[in-house]
């Protein structure tokens, strides 16, 4: 396998999508335990004024009502409590806007000429590598 097959076969773009799911959730999960621990803080009037750091970590049904808040949402609370620096704002910004894509648009903003293509391709990749196999059993 080249290295162009290999940059570009299906595991490893699989991969590539799981560990961007794993990173991106992460750091929503970090931002919203930052809320909780903020928002006992705060005395400004939120959605999140019952959320704390037992309800935040809780696998509890009545517990995960506290937990309904979308990435944007949590995003302006901690930009109402001024909680990230203005230089940085506007990084958060897009990668609340990112993310969002990555989430909820992912094939609907994907190009769909260029996948069809390259599936094409990948497909003949495989195809390709199948039929120089000794046993040619991928294809049969």
């Amino acid at each position: 396998m080249t290295s162009t097959e290999k940059k570009y076969s299906p595991s490893v773009l699989y991969e590539v999508i799981g560990e961007t799911l794993i990173k991106v959730q992460t750091v929503e999960w970090a931002l919203h335990g930052i809320v909780a621990i903020a928002s006992k803080h705060s005395k400004a009037k939120s959605r999140f004024k019952h959320l704390t750091m037992e309800s935040f970590l809780s696998d509890d049904v009545e517990n995960k009502k506290q937990r309904k808040q979308t990435l944007g949402q949590i995003k302006e609370f901690l930009q109402a409590v001024d909680f990230f620096r203005e230089d940085i704002d506007e990084e958060i910004e897009l990668f609340v806007d990112n993310r969002n894509t990555f989430i909820h648009d992912f094939y609907r903003q994907l190009n769909w000429r260029a996948f069809i293509h390259f599936v094409h391709e990948i497909t003949l990749l495989s195809c390709n590598a199948c039929l120089s196999s000794p046993s040619r059993a991928c294809c049969a």
